[in-house]
């Protein structure tokens, strides 16, 4: 809930957001709590327009939000169409689900939006955008200084008092993580201002204090059990990769080094992506995989820009004619699949689809979030 961090883009009518560095991620994965994007509400549309679905799945009780399928056929779908153009520049946007994308959009009306890239169904949940968890969309209020938790048809379910921090909810929405700031100025922009951590478990109510640390990246593994992030003590020392158990409150230092980025979770596993840059040592420097429970590395066979996902890496490969996502299916990390893309990627912002159905991008020659298909190795589906 991948992975982080930074450079600083201006978005369309005020929407800021903080961009990652070359191959990292926006999004529920890997973020950074003190950057989320924040859009002034506008005026309360009319109710009728906030429930917008041009077909909208039928949903029986056992069947997840998130895993609702549309009506329309999948495959049908897919083979209609291979790209569409989902938002105009350059609002953010996170994958939510099997083909639910959550992205900013200014049309008819600003805020985050639920598009169904299958059936074109578009639901308007907030006038901020947020972080999905599951069946749980987490939205920052600025007025409020509250996260408050959206299901997936806009209606505020609970809220939690987070203060100036968005809480980022473990993918199974038990687990909520948020930072109280105690450091108002640092010396550079590198440095992440120390603040304490905070742990809710939703089950049972009881929030536990992590500790004061200063923390610029954080990821969820796919069960919730751990929570990975990038960080030091306050006074600058034991920087690196850190492991967290939520249930027991333990914060261990599992990677030490300076100048970690990009961390990311490989969904349904224990183990996480992140890359090194300016260590001093050559033989340092690039992508590590690390086993989480035992705080190993291995050398990953690729470069900077990835995304993880269900049984495949994705790497983006800049190119003067077109980009391309070459797909490394796991876990032996051997190329089968690649994809050239219909323009080029806009500032490292891409994102893959959970099950690698889609990607989806800002697109340099329009400025537009678009999203095509992605053929997989015809073994995966």
């Amino acid at each position: 809930m991948t992975g982080l961090l930074l450079g600083l883009m201006i978005i369309a009518l005020s929407v800021m957001l903080t961009r990652p560095l070359p191959g990292e991620r926006y999004g529920a994965p890997s973020t950074s709590l003190d950057q989320v994007t924040e859009v002034v509400p506008p005026q309360s549309p009319p109710q009728e327009t906030i429930a917008r679905s041009e077909s909208r799945a039928p949903q029986d009780e056992d069947t997840s939000p998130s895993e609702t399928r549309s009506v329309f056929p999948r495959e049908q779908a897919r083979q209609r169409v291979s790209t569409l153009a989902v938002a105009e520049c350059c609002g953010p946007f996170v994958w939510a689900g099997r083909d639910w994308l959550l992205v900013y959009d200014e049309q008819p009306y600003p805020g985050a939006w639920l598009v169904n890239v299958v059936s074109g169904e578009r639901r308007w949940i907030a006038a901020w955008f947020g972080l999905p968890a599951g069946d749980i969309i987490a939205v920052r209020n600025p007025h409020s200084r509250r996260t408050e938790l959206y299901s997936w048809d806009g209606t505020v379910e609970a809220s939690i008092d987070t203060g100036e921090s968005l809480a980022l909810l473990d993918p199974t929405g038990r687990w909520a993580v948020w930072s109280v700031v105690e450091e108002q100025a640092v010396p550079s922009s590198a440095v992440s201002r120390v603040a304490r951590l905070f742990v809710l478990d939703r089950w049972t109510g009881e929030t536990r204090t992590l500790g004061r640390l200063r923390v610029s990246t954080l990821a969820w593994t796919s069960d919730g059990s751990r929570l990975l992030l990038i960080g030091s003590l306050p006074d600058g020392t034991r920087l690196g990769v850190w492991r967290v158990t939520p249930a027991e409150g333990a914060v261990d230092l599992i990677v030490p080094g300076h100048f970690f980025t990009n961390l990311q979770v490989i969904p349904g596993t224990h183990t996480a992506l992140v890359t090194r840059v300016l260590s001093g040592d050559p033989e340092e420097d690039g992508v590590w995989l690390i086993e989480v429970d035992r705080g190993t590395v291995r050398r990953a066979p690729f470069v900077l820009q990835y995304r993880a996902a269900r049984e495949f890496i994705w790497v983006l490969e800049l190119g003067k004619g077109r980009d391309r996502v070459f797909g490394y299916r796991w876990p032996d990390l051997e190329i089968c699949v690649q994809h050239e893309l219909g323009g080029h990627v806009l500032g490292d912002v891409w994102e893959i689809e959970p099950d690698s159905s889609w990607i989806a991008y800002w697109r340099e020659e329009d400025r537009r979030v678009i999203v095509e298909v992605l053929e997989a190795c015809s073994s995966h589906r």
